[in-house]
């Protein structure tokens, strides 16, 4: 007698005295249905499988050439271009006038037609193979991993903590199901492994986070002195990050990259008053060589503040009289206060050479 035959009769004529369970009834009546209406994985579900791959690998096909083409060369699908775009291509997108940047009509740079590509920027730069400043941080979802090789930091430790500790737990998932072969679902009645579950998730949830903390690059140079370090332009650079951007390009007392930006442990001497550093920052140097604000996410008053300290290195005596150098300043200097110094630029834009725009 056939297997489901067997389940069947088994179902519709139990032996004399048998008890058939709600459970087994529905299992005997799960197996009717699969051997009267249902598909064998082998061709249909792999038929399906493989249909749905292939249109998940042709959308990130697509994805990935419409990125790079309207990502690179301050045009659109510009699939033959062979460099990186500019800092300033990647400030201002503007893909029917390249290298352009749009105003106002009174002059201020006008940061919403500017928008960026549909799927973000292509890349800032390019690698740097000989950098010593680079610190290295895994993906989102392997930060577990990393706090987990952060434990075990000790040199005779690392294979413990790299390979034999993820490929246990590994091993427990695993052989779970096989160990595990008990019928009960409920979890109340499965406190062993419901503990289990929840002390895994817990774990990793904690080292997830702790991960996502260790192994960021903090503080500033050393040999800075105390009236430095009290200004609010480094606790900008330095305490929230943004030198993080700052040091791809720039090196500062041994932190950061020593290119292609000048080394900035003087540049205080190189500039007359905090207010030239701060139309630097505004404007940006060369071309687009360097950004509006460094190309970091800065507020005005922030980049001041940032403007104020960079003074003071080489020049710390000045870092007294600078400490309260803000968004006035700022306004001061870039003719950003108000209505009437918005027309004085707007007026200066309109008189300049368009060629020199």
């Amino acid at each position: 007698m056939a297997d489901n035959d067997y389940h069947q009769h088994d179902l519709e004529h139990p032996p004399e005295g048998a008890r058939i369970s709600d459970q087994r009834r529905a299992f005997l009546e799960y197996k009717r249905r699969v051997h009267e209406s249902g598909k064998p994985f082998f061709p249909n579900g792999v038929y399906h499988d493989v249909v749905a791959a292939t249109g998940v690998m042709i959308i990130l096909i697509l994805l990935s050439v419409m990125w790079f083409a309207q990502a690179n060369c301050d045009s659109v699908f510009n699939v033959s271009c062979d460099r990186v775009s500019t800092p300033l291509e990647q400030e201002f997108y503007t893909p029917d006038e390249p290298g352009s940047i749009p105003r106002k009509e009174n002059g201020d740079v006008d940061h919403e037609a500017a928008g960026k590509p549909v799927l973000g920027l292509l890349y800032e730069e390019k690698a740097d193979p000989a950098t010593t400043s680079y610190h290295p941080r895994p993906e989102w979802y392997f930060y577990f991993l990393f706090y987990l090789l952060i434990i075990f930091s000790n040199p005779q430790l690392v294979v413990l903590g790299t390979i034999i500790v993820p490929t246990i737990w590994l091993v427990m998932l695993l052989a779970w199901p096989f160990v595990d072969r008990k019928k009960e679902r409920r979890p109340s009645r499965r406190p062993v492994a419901m503990a289990a579950m929840v002390l895994t998730a817990i774990t990793l949830l904690s080292f997830s986070y702790l991960g996502s903390q260790a192994g960021k690059e903090s503080g500033g140079p050393e040999g800075l002195e105390d009236a430095q370090v009290e200004m609010a332009g480094y606790q900008v650079l330095f305490e929230e990050g943004v030198y993080e951007t700052c040091g791809s390009c720039h090196q500062l007392g041994g932190v950061g990259n020593g290119g292609p930006g000048p080394n900035l442990d003087a540049v205080g001497t190189r500039y007359d008053s905090a207010d030239d550093l701060a139309e630097v920052m505004a404007n940006g140097l060369g071309g687009g060589a360097m950004p509006i604000k460094g190309g970091a996410d800065m507020t005005d008053e922030q980049a001041a503040q940032v403007a104020a300290f960079l003074k003071t290195l080489g020049a710390p005596g000045e870092a007294g009289e600078l400490a309260g150098y803000g968004l006035d300043d700022w306004e001061r200097v870039t003719g950003s206060g108000g209505e009437e110094a918005g027309t004085d630029a707007a007026a200066t834009d309109d008189a300049a050479d368009p060629a020199e725009t």
